[in-house]
């Protein structure tokens, strides 16, 4: 009779949770990949016209730019993939904005490798920003690169209802002796009834 009591009180537990909180919309690989792209030169294909060796669509706040190339010799897909030779220094590799529902999940990916593995972490962001420029949300997932292309992956839920456009950032670490490969950065809305 305790164990039929337990039962009951779990499952009235689980449907009260359910009702409240937070919503995980499934969808299959091919479902996202069906949708559009919310990264600019996410393949990292076009070079800046403005004359520099940098990808068009990403910003690069610190002066890492001797140390950032297009590789057309190493890539995920297509033809190039960004290289990030020995870092001598922390940086962050930021796309340009996009429009955010904040009524939606967002699933955002990225392929990083490295010449060999890494002791300290490439982090993955996903921020959303209000009106104003302020972050309001923040949702990240370390790795540590290996030779072989690893997919990190990130998929966000309960975004703030103030945001209305999000960022891609890639914290590279200082690794003196690494050369760091990404490729195929994406976002993509993910909503249940859109």
């Amino acid at each position: 009779m305790a164990k039929f009591r337990l039962l009951v009180l779990l499952l009235a537990l689980l449907f009260l949770l359910s009702g409240c909180g937070t919503h995980i919309y499934l969808f299959t690989r091919d479902e996202y990949l069906e949708r559009v792209n919310l990264i600019e030169n996410s393949g990292f294909e076009v070079v800046d016209n403005m004359g520099s060796e940098l990808p068009a669509g990403w910003i690069i706040l610190d002066d890492c730019r001797n140390k950032i190339f297009l590789d057309d010799q190493i890539s995920h897909s297509g033809e190039k993939s960004l290289k990030i030779k020995k870092p001598e220094q922390q940086f962050k590799l930021t796309s340009d904005s996009f429009n955010v529902d904040p009524t939606c999940s967002y699933y955002c990916r990225c392929f990083i490798k490295a010449n060999k593995t890494c002791k300290d972490p490439v982090v993955f962001y996903f921020f959303t920003f209000d009106r104003d420029s302020h972050q309001v949300n923040r949702f990240s997932k370390r790795i540590y690169p290996t030779d072989e292309w690893t997919e990190v992956e990130i998929t966000t839920d309960n975004m703030n209802m103030n945001s209305v456009f999000g960022r891609i950032v890639l914290s590279i670490p200082s690794e003196a002796d690494i050369n760091i490969w990404v490729d195929d950065v994406e976002s993509y809305t993910i909503c249940e009834n859109k």
